[in-house]
């Protein structure tokens, strides 16, 4: 099949607003080969940005206009048009008229109360987009595919072309990593993943062994069944540790705890 390649000296690059186009593809009847609307976006690059617009707006609506500024993008540049595209795919942006504003799924991730809120508000985001849906039906009981893979399925399945179908890939294995999905059988909404153990200090045996385990091991997220006080320690931007500890926890007992920690940490420097 022969490929011409689309070229127009005063507007080079034609963008969607809502759909990733390639225009370098071009069919037999002599029409641009468009791809499906897919998030060409990671979800964590994207909560990012809606971080930026939250600081400085909250939930007031605001236009395309102050998006683009907070940003640091031209509004109508195609970064832009892809990136807005993405932000409301994973329902980080909710419309208001011609509008938009920070939606309270973009809270329930970024103002967690404990991780296992965040991680359940990552992945309704993760299956917010149409594509994604349907990705994560098709891996659900084999794991996650490889690049090379995943590129060449949005070709012959979906219909993206090679251009798009690369970034698309990109951004839903990455997205993927950064919800949990990345090992194992992929929850569906059929499915609700368990909710993650929270941070606990172990061995180094412990933790090899972990590593080969399913991120889905019930098992090991089963709660201890005694009453336990819980402690949220913030340790930066996107980093946090929770210690659980029993109500009746003992002096020495938190001493023994403060003692392991600093051995963790290594000597001070």
């Amino acid at each position: 099949m022969n490929i011409c390649s689309f070229h127009n000296h005063n507007k080079p690059w034609i963008i969607s607003r809502e759909v990733i186009v390639d225009t370098d593809i071009i069919n037999r009847k002599g029409h641009r080969q468009k791809s499906p609307n897919a998030p060409a976006y990671s979800l964590q690059e994207c909560q990012e940005d809606t971080r930026k617009i939250f600081r400085a707006e909250g939930q007031v609506s605001l236009s395309r206009e102050s998006i683009a500024e907070h940003l640091g993008l031209a509004a109508q540049s195609g970064p832009f048009n892809r990136k807005l595209s993405s932000l409301r795919q994973y329902g980080l942006l909710d419309p208001m008229g011609k509008d938009l504003r920070v939606s309270d799924l973009f809270l329930r991730i970024d103002h967690a109360t404990d991780e296992t809120e965040r991680r359940r508000g990552l992945r309704e985001a993760v299956g917010r987009p149409a594509i994604f849906q349907g990705l994560l039906a098709q891996y659900e009981n084999s794991g996650l595919p490889s690049d090379l893979n995943l590129t060449n399925q949005l070709v012959l399945k979906y219909r993206f072309t090679k251009k798009n179908a690369e970034t698309v890939a990109k951004a839903f294995l990455e997205s993927c990593r950064f919800a949990g999905l990345n090992q194992g059988r992929l929850p569906t909404t059929s499915y609700p993943p368990p909710p993650p153990g929270p941070l606990k200090v172990t061995s180094p045996e412990s933790l090899q062994s972990h590593s080969r385990d399913s991120f889905l091991d019930h098992d090991r997220r089963k709660e201890d069944p005694q009453t336990q006080c819980r402690q949220e320690i913030p340790l930066g931007t996107g980093r946090r540790a929770v210690i659980e500890l029993p109500e009746d926890v003992k002096t020495e007992e938190i001493a023994k705890i403060i003692r392991v920690l600093q051995a963790l940490s290594g000597p001070d420097t």
